[in-house]
């Protein structure tokens, strides 16, 4: 209801929407009456997921005074609403989920207001460009009483007249029958869009609405259409939503908690992948302004170095001036210094009887004001000082990340609190050391004393992209972009950079690794970035010119990654006596950090060293367990793996034991727990209990949530009894999967799809299926070399061609 058209408010110089009620409704009381009520319930939500409104304006009609032009001055939203994406066909589950996720939080601000909102929809939601959530229309919203006894609502009761009002394709029953609508009633219009967003199509269609409240009432829900793909944690809580008996429907808060623990779950195959994903990209949000300043930005002992200077004839200042030094002096992080060689000059002048103070920072020849106060002589020391130190400090911090990364420097200058700005230092450095659980404290700590800080939830979604938790990571990029609505360029960089790497974009990564090179081509950083997409790429001959200059120019010396990503491209190219001298280094100056001990595992089986492969591997193992944040099913599951890459197939089978154990632990405490489920069907298949292991992977590949590895397991299986018809069938299905698009990693599941079909001797599918795993750099040579399921393509010469250079 209503026209809306962009405006811009000259006031403020910002773009807003005008919503106006058309003419015809000028005179529908009706109508009035629920434009004023949209207007109340944008203004009493407060939350990032909901349009916000400015105001309600009601200006003289030149035609008929008697009738006044309403308008909702409002939040204009940039962007695509739900139906307009869904027109093009379903989404892909990883980003139906933080969707689903923002909106039910949009949804549970509106209910903590008493606002029920009675026609949520796909066309009344948007998507604005960076990805975030916004509700829409408020027309049908009425208002919850949250009134003593006896007080009354008069919007409610004129909305329960027993007429119904909303959407018949996402009214639950009770909202058909005209009775009351409350809180549930959009709980299930949540779960029809959502499901929306995962078939392509609404949950229930008709040719015409009394066809569709027919199926509504009898709970008639085409719940058939949504994809195989969806797991069963979240086809529940769709099916939850739209109960018939609404008392059986989950509050809004359930639905959040379930939604962010659904994306964990999916992807425990691909947190260990994740942790060095992060590494790789996780701080190319990093020196991308400032490039490496000539001029000493600290002294030796990395204290800030200042100066307070002051007129000598004006004696009134010295007190001052002594009060300023004396509180220098007390802090062991500044220094008293004389010019030239002073970072932050302190300037004191009396003016117009008050005393004036300015602090200007200086870097050679560069200088620039940091801040001006003016005070009362009296009420100086108590008044202007303790703002002094936290400018100084603040100053400090920022040139002591600037020494190390320049970018960190001019991110930290976002914030004007130094405690945000102290915390948000420290999380830098836990970070660059996947201290991820600390780094995550201090970023939580660092937003706190300053929300407004965009660059620590830039990096809090970071740590959760670095962690698994990949629900919480585009609601905290989601989060950054909503607190830096205006980007300058450089920051439009740092967004676009971090959002390609949450949503696992690389074409965005390669775009926003060119843009950041181009302005800073001498950043260490990105050289190392440009490294590790060279080897991502399957280039090692082109990615250890670059890692050898960083580690021989001393940058970041502590940086594990560095020297892992040397090793592992020495590796790549067959330079195996190269990796071990790497790897014994880094053994050496990073004795917790595993890959060190697996590459050089790698490297003694290269040369044919076997016995001090497995040792080494050994070693790995044992600090990946002790030293991981990875949780045990998964250590065991890598474990066996690179176990089968250097062909020791008594401890292969020691591990294949191990996940099973876990395995079968964990589904005492869960038995629907379908990872635990998979990983137990495939510890059967390759401890030699094929049967055993169908049992439960054909139950698992039944329910609705199955994945792709549910069946591809699946055709191990039933290969291992000599069943190759079944076997087939199972790979078409996970083939199926693969080109649905809803699994997410799709290079690396393309391999393994490829490695079934080798294990089954069809070297022609193994053959293609490698290629389309290449074309999205799910392997490299390192693979193919050591990889025993391609034994049968390996000796027809059939990998000859992947391992080429690109």
């Amino acid at each position: 209801m209503g026209e809306v058209w962009r405006a811009k408010d000259l006031v403020l110089g910002r773009e807003v929407a005008l919503k106006f009620l058309p003419d015809k409704l000028l005179h529908d009381q009706d109508a009035v009456t629920r434009f004023r009520r949209e207007a109340r319930a944008l203004a009493v939500i407060n939350h990032p997921g909901v349009a916000a409104v400015y105001e309600l304006e009601e200006i003289p009609n030149p035609e008929a005074p008697e009738q006044p032009i309403r308008i909702i001055v409002m939040e204009l939203v940039k962007g695509e609403s739900l139906d307009r994406m869904v027109a093009r066909g379903p989404l892909p589950l990883e980003r139906v989920v933080p969707l689903a996720e923002q909106l039910a939080a949009a949804l549970q601000a509106a209910h903590a207001e008493g606002v029920v909102h009675r026609d949520l929809k796909p066309s009344n939601v948007m998507v604005d460009q960076a990805g975030h959530v916004k509700i829409l229309d408020f027309g049908l919203a009425r208002f919850k009483p949250m009134v003593r006894p006896g007080d009354h609502d008069r919007t409610w009761e004129q909305s329960d007249s027993g007429v119904a009002v909303g959407t018949a394709a996402y009214m639950p029953p009770e909202q058909i029958l005209g009775q009351e609508a409350d809180e549930k009633s959009d709980v299930w219009a949540f779960g029809c869009t959502v499901a929306e967003m995962l078939c392509g199509h609404p949950l229930v269609q008709g040719a015409n609405i009394p066809e569709i409240v027919g199926q509504v009432l009898k709970g008639q829900l085409n719940w058939s259409a949504l994809p195989r793909g969806v797991p069963r944690p979240l086809r529940r809580l769709l099916q939850a939503c739209c109960s018939l008996e609404k008392e059986k429907r989950p509050s809004t808060q359930d639905i959040i908690a379930t939604l962010r623990r659904l994306q964990q779950r999916r992807q425990v195959r691909l947190r260990a992948l994740a942790a060095v994903a992060v590494l790789a990209l996780g701080v190319l949000a990093s020196r991308l302004l400032w490039p490496p300043k000539q001029a000493s930005l600290l002294d030796p002992d990395r204290r800030l170095t200042v100066s307070v200077s002051w007129n000598p004839k004006e004696p009134s200042l010295a007190t001052m001036a002594q009060a300023l030094e004396r509180e220098v002096a007390k802090v062991s992080w500044l220094s008293l210094a004389a010019p030239p060689e002073v970072g932050v000059l302190l300037s004191l002048e009396q003016k117009n009887g008050a005393v004036a103070l300015s602090a200007e920072s200086q870097e050679g020849r560069h200088r620039r004001r940091l801040a001006r106060w003016e005070a009362e002589p009296g009420t100086f020391e108590m008044g202007v000082l303790p703002q002094v130190m936290n400018v100084l400090e603040r100053e400090h911090i920022r040139r002591d990340l600037a020494s190390d990364d320049a970018f960190f420097g001019f991110l930290v200058e976002r914030t004007s609190d130094s405690g945000a700005a102290r915390n948000f230092r420290d999380a830098l450095r836990l970070y660059e050391r996947t201290r991820y659980r600390e780094a995550r404290e201090k970023l939580s700590a660092s937003l706190k004393a300053d929300p407004q800080f965009w660059p620590a939830s830039l990096f809090l979604a970071l740590v959760a992209k670095g962690t698994g938790d990949f629900a919480e990571a585009p609601r905290r990029l989601a989060e950054a972009h909503s607190l830096c609505p205006r980007p300058s360029s450089t920051e439009a960089v740092i967004l676009e950079a971090a959002d390609a790497l949450v949503f696992e974009d690389h074409k965005r990564q390669g775009e926003a690794l060119t843009k950041a090179l181009a302005l800073f081509p001498d950043s260490g950083y990105l050289l190392y970035r440009l490294a590790l997409l060279y080897r991502l790429e399957d280039r090692p001959e082109k990615a250890i010119p670059l890692a050898k200059k960083l580690i021989r120019q001393g940058w970041r010396p502590d940086f594990s990654p560095t020297w892992e990503l040397l090793a592992h491209c020495q590796l790549q190219a067959d330079q195996a006596k190269d990796a071990l001298e790497t790897c014994s280094e880094g053994q050496r100056r990073f004795p917790t950090r595993y890959r060190h001990w697996l590459y050089a595992a790698f490297a003694y089986h290269r040369l044919g060293e076997e016995s001090q492969a497995r040792a080494t591997l050994e070693e790995a193992l044992r600090k990946y367990l002790d030293y991981s944040t990875a949780p045990r099913l998964t250590a065991y599951q890598f474990g066996q793996y690179w176990a089968s890459l250097l062909r020791w197939e008594e401890k292969r089978r020691e591990l294949w034991q191990q996940v099973l154990a876990e395995a079968e632990r964990l589904l005492k405490e869960d038995p629907n727990d379908s990872e635990a489920l998979q990983a137990k069907g495939d510890a059967l298949t390759a401890l030699g209990k094929p049967e055993e292991a169908l049992a439960v992977l054909s139950t698992l590949a039944q329910s609705e949530g199955a994945g792709a590895y549910t069946f591809i397991g699946l055709a191990r299986a039933h290969a291992a009894l000599g069943n190759r018809e079944k076997a087939q069938q199972a790979l078409a299905q996970a083939e199926k999967l693969w080109r649905e698009g809803s699994e997410v990693a799709r290079g690396t599941l393309a391999y393994n799809i490829a490695a079934a079909w080798a294990v089954m001797g069809e070297r022609e599918k193994a053959t293609l299926w490698l290629a389309r795993s290449k074309d999205l750099y799910g392997f490299d040579r390192l693979d193919l070399r050591l990889d025993p399921d391609f034994d049968p393509l390996r000796q027809a010469g059939l990998l000859r061609q992947f391992e080429a250079p690109r």
